[in-house]
C-alpha cells in the first residue's frame, strides 16, 4: 500500500519511479489509466512517466462510468471497514485499510472476481459474495 504524503506531482513522480522498480525490466508495455487529477496531468509526471515507459491514458473529465472499479473499490472498504465502526484516530483507520489490503494480497484473484462490474445478475454468484464479505469483515 502506497502512503507517502498528500497527492501531489513529487509524490506522484515517486510512485511512478517506486511502481517502475517493482515492474523492473519487460517487454509489455505497462499502461496506466488516471482521472483529472492535476498531479496527474503536470508536464513533470507526464515526462517522468514517458521515460519510464509508461503509457498514461487520461480519463474524460466527469466520467465515473469509465472507471466503475473505483467506485466499487470504495464502496467495500466503507462496508467492510467503516459500516457501525468508528475509529478512535487516524492511525487506527489505516491500520485497519492497511490489514485489509495485506489481506487482499493473499487471493488477489477472488479481489478482482469481487470487484470486476458485472453488466447481468447471477443469483448463484450474488451468493457467494456473502460468504467473501464475511470472510474479510470477521478478521
Amino acid at each position: 500500500m502506497w502512503n507517502e504524503g498528500a497527492c501531489n506531482t513529487e509524490h506522484t513522480v515517486q510512485f511512478l519511479t517506486h511502481l517502475a522498480g517493482w515492474l523492473g525490466s519487460t517487454d509489455l508495455s505497462t499502461i496506466i489509466i488516471w482521472d483529472g487529477a492535476p498531479w496527474h496531468r503536470s508536464k513533470q509526471v507526464q515526462r517522468t512517466a514517458a521515460d519510464l515507459g509508461f503509457i498514461v491514458i487520461p480519463l474524460p473529465g466527469y466520467s465515473p462510468d469509465l472507471n466503475p472499479i473505483e467506485g466499487r473499490v470504495s464502496g467495500c472498504v466503507k462496508m467492510l471497514l467503516t459500516q457501525h465502526h468508528c475509529y478512535t484516530s487516524m492511525r487506527h483507520l489505516f491500520n485497519a485499510c492497511k490489514a485489509f489490503v495485506d489481506r487482499s494480497y493473499q487471493n488477489p484473484v477472488a479481489v478482482i472476481q469481487r470487484l470486476w462490474p458485472k453488466f447481468e445478475l447471477d443469483l448463484d454468484y450474488e451468493k457467494l459474495l456473502v460468504s467473501w464479505e464475511h470472510q474479510f469483515r470477521d478478521q
